[in-house]
């Protein structure tokens, strides 16, 4: 997680990063991001669990799901739950 919020404050974005997902939900919506990067495995919950809870919750910004699985049925699945996009 710091190294991706160390990557992106380089490239000028202003970022914040928190490995547990139930802090990240707080985390984004007192932060209110213009984008969400949500790693695929956590613990407490899966990235797909973390994304139906942050819609639930009322948050908008588009979510990125981040993924060590890279298949084209993984893409397909994160696009059908409605992430944004697919980094694998």
């Amino acid at each position: 997680v710091q190294l991706t919020v160390w990557l992106l404050e380089l490239q000028g974005w202003e970022a914040r990063g928190e490995p547990h997902p139930l802090e990240a939900l707080v985390l984004a919506n007192t932060f209110q991001p213009d984008v969400l990067l949500c790693d695929r495995e956590m613990p407490e919950l899966d990235g797909y669990s973390f994304l139906e809870r942050y819609r639930r919750g009322g948050g908008s910004a588009p979510v990125v799901l981040l993924t060590g699985h890279v298949s084209a049925s993984e893409s397909a699945r994160g696009q059908a739950a409605g992430f944004a996009g697919f980094l694998g």
